[in-house]
């Protein structure tokens, strides 16, 4: 049996996924149809972890491969972390580092997503509205975090993990930071 846990950051435009247990031919189709519902709310940004993956089949391969298509269609990004080694030798030997995105923890991960959504939207001068609500009247700034003590670079407002501690706050338009 497969089990999906998620939670929304950066407004909602960013999916962390656990996923847990077998990713194969049995449970490739729903992990595919619970994918869908994030392209549907418009979510294309979405960082996989790994950790409890217990067995990835070929047609659970295939299903990440379908939702990466998609996602990229939509000029999304996708980041797999805490994987195996097995599951890093088996994208290297197939060439599929080359599709994906691995990182090896959600520090990283969200350092790497956190970049790859800056240089998207600066990229598409078209989005203008999301690009003028979330960085243009938005000066960054910096701040330490409650938890932790780590210095975190905020460049938007939004709702926020912290990459180390993964403590959530959330940054008001007027820059006010809420733990």
């Amino acid at each position: 049996m497969l089990f999906i846990n998620f939670k929304e950051i950066f407004e909602g435009k960013v999916a962390i996924v656990e996923v847990e247990g077998p990713l194969d031919s049995q449970t490739s189709p729903n992990f595919e149809d619970y994918l869908n519902q994030f392209l549907a709310k418009k979510i294309f940004f979405i960082l996989f972890d790994f950790k409890k993956l217990t067995y990835l089949s070929s047609e659970g391969i295939g299903s990440i491969l379908y939702v990466q298509q998609k996602i990229s269609e939509k000029n999304g990004y996708v980041i797999i972390f805490n994987h195996s080694s097995e599951i890093n030798s088996l994208f290297k030997v197939i060439g599929f580092n080359q599709i994906f995105r691995l990182s090896k923890n959600k520090s990283e991960a969200l350092q790497i997503m956190d970049r790859q959504i800056e240089l998207r939207y600066k990229k598409e001068k078209n989005n203008s509205e999301f690009i003028k609500s979330n960085f243009l009247d938005f000066k960054p700034f910096i701040i330490k975090c409650l938890n932790c003590d780590s210095y975190l670079r905020i460049k938007s407002k939004g709702d926020f993990l912290c990459p180390t501690c993964e403590a959530s706050f959330t940054v008001k338009p007027n820059q006010m930071v809420l733990f």
